[in-house]
């Protein structure tokens, strides 16, 4: 298979953290150390939105349900956008994971984030706590990722075992 170069979509001015695409909208989202976001054309590489912030940005995700907003991490920030720029909620939460969003049928989308001694389920855009999973296990550091799925079950990875938990209500 041959690889060909296509377009130079996006430039930061320092390293680039973290990568998403929103298909529908056709957008590539871009966070970086030099504390920017940038939305751009998937396919064109064209400038659409640049959000500019003080410090490192660790990673932004794309949420689609009730409305397009996006997820980003600045610090111990959680901060919840418009995907038209707007200013919604924002929340301050030590993350140690790049969270995960979920969305069930009929419902709004949350976002899980990774804390230290739990992982917490919130409602966006406000972060009001919805659930919470509390492993209570001693080495909970080694976790490297997790996703959640239907019914709410939580699938956590720790080197070569896979843990599930069920989420505790608020």
């Amino acid at each position: 298979m041959k690889v060909l170069y296509h377009n130079k979509l996006v430039h930061h001015y320092a390293r680039i953290n973290h990568l998403a695409i929103e298909d529908e909208l056709r957008l590539l989202l871009s966070a970086g150390e030099d504390g920017l976001v940038i939305l751009s054309n998937l396919f064109s590489g064209k400038l659409l939105r640049v959000f500019r912030f003080a410090e490192p940005v660790g990673w932004v995700l794309n949420v689609s349900y009730p409305y397009h907003m996006l997820l980003i991490n600045v610090g111990k920030r959680q901060l919840c956008y418009s995907i038209n720029g707007q200013f919604l909620d924002e929340a301050e939460f030590d993350v140690t994971l790049k969270p995960q969003l979920y969305r069930q049928m009929g419902y709004q989308d949350r976002a899980i984030l990774k804390l230290e001694k739990e992982f917490v389920c919130l409602n966006l855009p406000d972060f009001r706590t919805e659930s919470r999973y509390c492993p209570n296990r001693e080495n909970d550091q080694c976790l490297s990722h997790f996703i959640v799925r239907p019914g709410n079950i939580l699938f956590a990875v720790e080197d070569k075992v896979v843990y599930a938990y069920e989420p505790e209500e608020d």
